[in-house]
């Protein structure tokens, strides 16, 4: 979560007026929902890649870089966010902490 943490700074200072030391309550809410959801689109094909591994029976993949391959060969791009919805939901609604 340290991605998320800085992501959320970063949206902070650019959001709150100058001599403020905090944001407002809307302001933090905005940050920490945009950094969820970015810390969402980094973590979710990295999360992908390590189902797939722990969920196979036989070794149909031999590593990390073979199983991002063949997703990308076969499923593309969406292959890496399957079933990501819901957790992006949760994300943008319960990152503000």
């Amino acid at each position: 979560n340290g991605w998320e943490f800085g992501i959320y700074a970063v949206l902070l200072n650019r959001m709150k007026d100058p001599g403020a030391d905090r944001g407002t309550m809307g302001q933090q809410w905005i940050a920490g929902a945009l950094a969820g959801l970015a810390t969402f689109v980094v973590a979710t094909p990295q999360e992908s890649i390590k189902v797939r591994v722990q969920a196979q029976y036989t070794k149909q993949y031999e590593g990390t870089f073979r199983i991002a391959a063949n997703v990308w060969k076969n499923e593309g791009i969406r292959g890496f966010f399957i079933g990501a919805a819901p957790t992006a939901i949760s994300r943008f609604f319960f990152a503000n902490y």
